[in-house]
This record gives C-alpha cells, sequence and structure tokens, in this order.
C-alpha cells in the first residue's frame, strides 16, 4: 500500500475515533428532523403540544416542546415551552443545553441549564434559583430523555429503562416499565406500540410508542392520584413520510 494513502487511513480512522465526524444516524429509529403535533382535551380545556426536532450548526440538534392551551380557557394565554440542543458523543445523545419556560397558569417558573462534559458539571444560571451539581457521563436532561428511550425500545429486550436526569440541582431517577405490546387507532391509522409507564410520585405517566415510528409516543396518557387526568393524541406528522400506515 502507498505509504500516503496509508496515512490517509490511519489519519481518517483517528480522526473518527475522536468523534469528530458526523454521527451516522442511520442507526437512529427517528429521522434527522420531524415534527409531531398532539391534541388533549378535558372540559373546558383543551390543548396542543407540538414536538420536533431540527439540525443545528456544528453536528448538533434542537430538541423542543411547545404545549399551548385552545378553546374557553385560551383566553388567559400562556405555554410551556421546553428546548434541549444536544449532540452525539460516542454514538450516544449527550445534552448540552436545556431550558424550561412556563408562563402557563399561575405556576411561572424558569429553568437554563447548561452541560459541561469537560468537568462533569451541570449549572443552572437562572438567578432566582441557581445551583450548580457534579453529573455522571450518562446524565440527561428531562426533555432529550424521550429520544434515548426511543434509541433503547429499538433495542429491545429489556422490561425497565432507567435513566438520570438533572433536575432541580439533584440527579433524579426516571424508571419506566416496558408493559408489553398493543395496538392503537389515531387520526393517523392504525399502529402497532410499545405500552411504556413511568410512576412519579403521584403522577402516573403512560405512552404508546409506534414502532413504525421510530418507537415516538402516538398517544399519552396522565393520571394524578384522586385528581385529575388527561390523554393526548397524536393527530398530524411530518418527517415520517414513508413510515406512515
Amino acid at each position: 500500500m502507498p505509504t500516503q494513502l496509508r496515512k490517509t487511513i490511519i489519519l481518517c480512522l483517528f480522526i473518527f475515533s475522536m468523534g469528530l465526524l458526523p454521527p451516522d444516524l442511520s442507526a437512529s429509529p427517528f429521522p434527522k428532523e420531524f415534527t409531531a403535533w398532539y391534541k388533549a382535551s378535558k372540559g373546558m380545556f383543551s390543548g396542543e403540544t407540538i414536538v420536533s426536532i431540527k439540525a443545528d450548526k456544528d453536528n448538533r440538534y434542537v430538541y423542543e416542546s411547545i404545549t399551548k392551551v385552545s378553546g374557553l380557557m385560551s383566553i388567559f394565554g400562556g405555554e410551556i415551552h421546553e428546548k434541549s440542543i444536544w449532540e452525539y458523543a460516542n454514538g450516544k445523545i449527550r445534552p448540552l443545553r436545556y431550558s424550561y419556560n412556563r408562563s402557563l397558569g399561575s405556576k411561572k417558573r424558569n429553568a437554563e441549564l447548561t452541560f459541561d462534559w469537560n468537568k462533569q458539571i451541570v449549572t443552572n444560571s437562572i438567578d432566582s434559583q441557581p445551583w450548580k451539581m457534579t453529573i455522571n457521563p450518562d446524565t440527561l436532561d428531562k426533555l432529550v430523555y424521550q429520544l434515548v428511550m426511543m434509541n433503547d425500545l429499538q433495542q429491545g429486550e429489556k422490561q425497565e429503562l432507567n435513566y438520570s436526569i438533572a433536575d432541580g440541582g439533584k440527579l433524579k431517577d426516571y424508571k419506566i416499565s416496558i408493559m408489553g405490546e398493543e395496538k392503537i387507532e389515531t387520526k393517523l391509522g392504525e399502529f402497532n406500540t410499545i405500552k411504556v409507564v413511568r410512576i412519579r410520585g403521584k403522577r402516573t405517566t403512560t405512552m404508546w410508542c409506534a414502532e413504525k415510528l421510530g418507537y415516538l409516543p402516538v398517544r399519552i396518557h396522565q393520571k394524578k392520584k384522586g385528581g385529575g387526568e388527561h390523554t393526548a393524541d397524536i393527530y398530524k406528522l411530518e418527517g415520517f413520510e414513508d413510515r406512515k400506515p
């Protein structure tokens, strides 16, 4: 083999091993970019949630969730806006910045998290409630863990998924139980799904994740112990054109 060609191959392998080449997205269950719309209603309350992924510069991605009320409650205005800027590192999803802004209802709340992976520290820069803590290599934020869950469901074989989430100055353990398969009828058609459940204190969240859509949730049900409950169903989708029923 010519010396120059051998040097080129060695250099390419070195760069790839350092994670400086763009990640191979072909193994990911979801498209590089997509948008999904969900509708929820309960009595006078109705709302819409839009989740999306968009490619950012420098091989980074933006995952967003925006929830707004509609119907009679829309006169009060407000929304819940979550955003996670993340990247692939060593084949895994890794959060870089996370923001949470709630102007909906009486409970206003904001959070701005920055992940420093060289020092393995996450910092919340909101002036009213600043905090800083050490994180482990697998720490996620409250939004991007959903994408990691989709990846993990694609792998199969597990009965429970566990994620370490940076939240409120603590590392919280999200445990997700896999309940089995179920067919779900939506406005987009019928999907074969995996039903998963997460119990957090008095709140139980159940998601039906469609196999054909890379395990994107097509129905989300939340129930509070001794209180209310609501269901959000997918009704519009872009970016999965070749995977719809």
